[in-house]
């Protein structure tokens, strides 16, 4: 492993970020031939894989991904409740998407700032 280039993550911003990302992967995944859904299915794969990716290969830029991820999902429940969206069946869950991928962005910072560490 590069030392430069690549952590080996641990602890709860590791496995919040694979919660994140399966739960991404594994909703979607019946939503694909939906004509209506699939598009939003096929990002949420790529999403899902794309963080998962990220923290299994070591990628010293995990923090900063998982943050914008985050953010992206902020984003799309502010759209969501704009747009009238259910607020149980399709804004809870995403905010409790929204919370525990940005637990694991700020788990993640603190493993690879080590000035953050207490």
């Amino acid at each position: 492993m590069n030392a430069d280039t690549e952590i080996a993550w641990t602890g709860l911003g590791k496995w919040l970020s694979f919660l994140s990302a399966a739960v991404l992967i594994l909703v979607a995944i019946p939503f694909v031939l939906d004509r209506a859904g699939g598009v939003r299915a096929g990002w949420n794969i790529f999403l899902g894989l794309l963080l998962f990716g990220v923290i299994a290969s070591g990628n010293r830029q995990a923090p900063l991904l998982t943050l914008a991820l985050a953010i992206l999902m902020v984003v799309r429940v502010i759209v969501a409740i704009a747009l009238g969206s259910d607020a149980f069946v399709d804004i809870a869950p995403a905010l409790l998407l929204c919370v525990t991928t940005g637990l694991a962005a700020y788990d993640l910072r603190k493993q690879a700032n080590p000035a953050c560490r207490r």
